[in-house]
């Protein structure tokens, strides 16, 4: 999570792939429909590669900061390919 590289709203989440020679890239914004125009952060990704978690406090949360939840597809974790890939738009947590 950065919010002194150039994104789209006051903190985004970004992706750096491990490459050759154990070389990290370039970090990549994770884009729309993650990153909104408000904070968002500590993104983790589940032990089944496929569910990731995150935090913000978009338009639609319900005061405060929210948990986020959302299916990612196996190319996120590929460090050989370009482009991330969502199965699913991000669904807010229910509040307990």
């Amino acid at each position: 999570t950065s919010d002194g590289l150039p994104g789209y709203g006051l903190s985004d989440i970004y992706v750096c792939r491990k490459g050759p020679g154990n070389q990290w890239s370039i970090p990549e914004n994770l884009g729309y429909p993650i990153n909104t125009i408000e904070h968002e952060g500590s993104l983790f990704v589940a032990s089944d590669g496929k569910t990731a978690y995150y935090a913000s406090d978009r338009v639609d949360s319900s005061g405060g900061i929210d948990i986020y939840t959302l299916e990612i597809s196996a190319r996120f974790n590929h460090t050989h390919r370009k482009g991330l890939h969502f199965h699913s738009e991000p669904q807010r947590l229910p509040v307990i």
